[in-house]
C-alpha cells in the first residue's frame, strides 16, 4: 500500500512539473507570437497603402455574425490621410476567412489579402483565394463588385470566380464589398451626384490616374453633346499626359457626339489612357443622369442582408411613386426571404405612396427586415434626388417602425433589442453520438446533431449555440424539449412538424438539418446492391493542352448516366477547357445517347478542343464496355 502511495506521489509531482513547464513555455512564447502577428498585419497595411508612413486604428462598427468588420486603419503621410485598410471576417466554404482590403482616398481598391488564423478553405480550390492570380483582380476597382463564372461577361465591377470554388470567391468579394461600403460611407462618397428634373446639364466624375476627373455636360434635343467642360478643384492628372484634358481642344472633340460613348469614338489624350477612360466614363454617367431627370426618374441603392438592393423609380406630378423597379445584377438577397423583393407584388405595394416612406407604411417582406429596410432607404434616397430636398443620407433613414401590441414573431425582430435575452434551454450541445451539420438561422448559423436508430428513424436531436448573438432569443424558442421531441421516432424526411408560433426560421432550419442528415445516414436498401457494383469506365483523348481522361457510366439503353474528369495530368486552359472540372459544366453531357457528337452536346461553350476530347473519350469508353 505504501508503494502505491509513492507511485501516486511521483505521478502527481510529474503532473505538477509538466503543468508549470507548459505554463512557462506559453508565457515565453505568447509574447513573440503576438509580436509576429502584429508585424505581419503592419506589413500587410504597408503593402496595401504604400504611400503611408503611419497607421492609426479607427473605431470599427459593433457587429456580430458574418460578414463583419474586425478593424479599420487610416494610413497617413505627414499627418495627411493617404488611404485605409479594413479587415473583414466572413464565412467561406470551409470556415472563417479574413479579408484585408486597402483603399485610396477615393475609395478605389489598392489590393486585398486573404487568410486568417482559422483559414481552412479546400486545398487546390478555395485555398486559391490567397493566390495573386485571384487577389490581383481587385486592384484599381471600386465596390460593389460581383463574381462571374467562366464564360460570364467581364466588366469593371466583376471578378472571375475560382474554378469550382464559387462559395469562397463570393465570400471574399462580399467581404470586400462590405469594407468598400463602409469606407465610401465614411468618406461621403455614397451619395451620387444629381441633376434637377428637366435640366439638360449635369456634372459627374470618374477616377482617373491621379484622382477624380470631373466633367460638366449639356445635351441637346437629340441627346447630342452641345457643351462640355473638364476638370474641377480636385483635378490632379499628370502634366504633359492626363493634364492635356484641360485643353479646350479635348472637350471640343466630344461636341456633337451622343452618349454613351466608347473609348475609340474620341481621338484625344493619346498616351493617357487612364485619364481618357475617366473622361468618357464621367460623360456617360452625366448623360445617364440627364436622361433619368428628364423622365422624372432616379436610381439609388442601399446595403441589404447579402448585398446592395437597388431601385429605379419615377414620381408623378403629386410626388407619388408612379413606377418602381427593384434589383439589378448585384442583387443577392436570400431565396424565400429577401429575394421576395423581386416579386411584382412588392413593388406594387409602393405605387401611389409619397416619399419619404417609413417602414410601417408598407406591409411587405415579413421575416426579411434587413432587405425591407434597405429597400425603403433606397426608395427615399432616389426620391430625394428628384425632389432636390435635403441630403440623400437624411432622406434615406426611415423612421423606426412602431412596435405592435402583440409579441413579434421570431422572423420579425423588433426595431430595438429585447430588454432581456432568454438564454437557450440547451446552451451546450449534449454529448450525442450522431452526425452534425451547420444550420442557418436568422442572422447566423448553429450546429444541429442528430442520432438515428438502426431503422433510420430519429433517435435524438441536439442544438448548439448560434454564432450570432442576435439569434440567441429566437433559437431559444426553437431549442426546447417540446419542439425537438416532435422528431423522435419519425422516419426521414420528417413531415408534418409545426414550425409556426415563433422562431419560424430557426425551427425550419432544424427541420431541414434533420432531413439533410437523415438522407445522408439512411440505410442502403438491401435490394440495390447491384447499383454499387457498377464501376465507371475510364478512357482518354487528346485535348487542347494535354490528355483528358473521363470516368463515365451509362444507363442500360446507352445514355450517359454519370461523368467526371480526372484531375491527374489535366492541363486545359483556365477559364476555357479547365471548366470541365466544374460538375455544372458537365451537366450537358448527362442523358446524351452514346455514341455522342460534339454538336449534340450543349456544354463547355468556347472550349471546343476540350469538349471534343471528352466526347471522343466517352465514345471510346462506350465502345469498349
Amino acid at each position: 500500500m505504501k508503494k502505491s502511495y509513492a507511485a501516486w506521489a511521483v505521478l502527481l509531482a510529474i503532473t505538477l512539473i509538466a503543468g508549470v513547464a507548459l505554463g512557462l513555455i506559453n508565457g515565453v512564447t505568447q509574447g513573440p507570437i503576438a509580436e509576429q502577428e502584429r508585424q505581419k498585419a503592419e506589413k500587410t497595411r504597408q503593402v496595401l497603402v504604400a504611400g503611408a508612413d503611419a497607421f492609426a486604428a479607427l473605431e470599427a462598427p459593433e457587429a456580430s455574425g458574418t460578414p463583419r468588420i474586425l478593424e479599420i486603419y487610416e494610413g497617413s503621410k505627414a499627418s495627411a490621410p493617404e488611404g485605409y485598410v479594413v479587415t473583414v471576417l466572413n464565412k467561406g466554404f470551409g470556415g472563417e476567412v479574413e479579408v484585408t482590403a486597402g483603399f485610396d482616398k477615393a475609395a478605389v481598391l489598392t489590393g486585398i489579402s486573404v487568410g486568417g488564423a482559422n483559414f481552412s478553405e479546400t486545398a487546390g480550390l478555395g485555398a486559391k483565394s490567397k493566390d495573386a492570380s485571384f487577389t490581383d483582380q481587385f486592384k484599381g476597382k471600386q465596390t460593389p463588385l460581383r463574381v462571374i463564372k467562366a464564360g460570364g461577361t467581364p466588366a469593371d465591377n466583376t471578378v472571375d470566380a475560382i474554378t469550382a470554388a464559387t462559395i469562397t470567391s463570393n465570400a471574399v468579394t462580399n467581404a470586400v464589398n462590405l469594407a468598400g461600403e463602409y469606407i465610401r460611407e465614411m468618406l461621403g462618397l455614397n451619395e451620387e451626384e444629381t441633376v434637377e428634373a428637366g435640366s439638360r446639364t449635369a456634372t459627374s466624375s470618374a477616377q482617373g490616374f491621379a484622382g477624380p476627373v470631373a466633367v460638366t455636360v449639356t445635351l441637346g434635343g437629340a441627346d447630342e453633346i452641345t457643351e462640355m467642360t473638364i476638370g474641377d478643384d480636385s483635378f490632379a492628372e499628370t502634366a504633359g499626359f492626363g493634364a492635356r484634358a484641360l485643353e479646350p481642344e479635348c472637350a471640343q472633340a466630344f461636341i456633337g457626339l451622343t452618349p454613351p460613348l466608347a473609348l475609340d469614338q474620341v481621338d484625344v489624350l493619346s498616351g493617357a489612357t487612364f485619364t481618357k477612360t475617366a473622361v468618357v466614363n464621367a460623360v456617360n454617367q452625366a448623360a445617364e443622369m440627364i436622361r433619368n431627370a428628364a423622365s422624372s426618374g432616379a436610381k439609388a441603392s442601399e446595403q441589404g442582408f447579402a448585398g446592395p438592393v437597388a431601385v429605379s423609380l419615377t414620381l408623378d406630378e403629386n410626388g407619388a411613386i408612379s413606377t418602381l423597379e427593384i434589383g439589378d445584377e448585384s442583387f443577392a438577397e436570400t431565396a424565400g426571404f429577401g429575394a421576395r423583393a423581386l416579386e411584382p407584388e412588392c413593388a406594387e405595394a409602393f405605387i401611389g405612396k409619397v416619399p419619404p416612406i417609413e417602414l410601417g407604411d408598407v406591409d411587405i417582406l415579413s421575416g426579411a427586415t434587413f432587405t425591407k429596410t434597405a429597400l425603403v432607404k433606397a426608395i427615399n434616397k432616389a426620391a430625394a434626388k428628384l425632389a432636390g430636398a435635403g441630403s440623400a443620407e437624411q432622406a434615406a433613414e426611415p423612421a423606426a417602425e412602431e412596435p405592435k401590441a402583440e409579441e413579434p414573431k421570431a422572423e420579425e425582430p423588433a426595431a430595438e433589442e429585447p430588454a432581456a435575452v432568454v438564454e437557450p434551454a440547451a446552451a451546450e450541445v449534449p454529448a450525442l453520438e450522431g452526425t452534425t451539420v451547420q444550420a442557418n438561422g436568422l442572422t447566423g448559423s448553429f450546429p444541429v446533431t442528430v442520432a438515428f436508430n438502426e431503422d433510420g428513424t430519429v433517435k435524438a436531436v441536439a442544438v448548439g449555440e448560434s454564432d450570432s448573438a442576435s439569434d440567441t432569443a429566437f433559437l431559444a424558442m426553437a431549442n426546447t424539449e417540446e419542439f425537438l421531441g416532435k422528431f423522435i421516432g419519425k422516419a426521414v424526411p420528417v413531415e408534418g412538424v409545426d414550425v409556426t408560433g415563433g422562431a419560424t426560421i430557426s425551427k425550419t432550419a432544424i427541420l431541414n438539418a434533420v432531413n439533410e442528415l437523415g438522407a445522408a445516414n439512411a440505410p442502403v436498401p438491401a435490394a440495390e446492391p447491384a447499383a454499387e457494383a457498377a464501376a465507371p469506365l475510364t478512357a482518354t483523348a487528346k485535348g487542347f493542352a494535354g490528355d483528358v481522361t473521363v470516368n463515365v457510366t451509362f444507363t442500360g439503353d446507352g445514355k450517359v448516366d454519370t461523368l467526371s474528369i480526372s484531375e491527374e495530368g489535366f492541363a486545359e486552359t483556365p477559364g476555357f477547357g479547365a471548366r470541365a472540372l466544374d460538375a455544372d459544366e458537365l451537366k450537358g453531357f448527362i442523358g446524351a445517347q452514346a455514341p455522342l457528337t460534339v454538336e449534340g452536346v450543349d456544354a463547355l461553350t468556347g472550349a471546343t478542343y476540350t469538349k471534343t476530347a471528352i466526347v471522343e473519350a466517352i465514345n471510346a469508353a462506350y465502345n469498349n464496355k
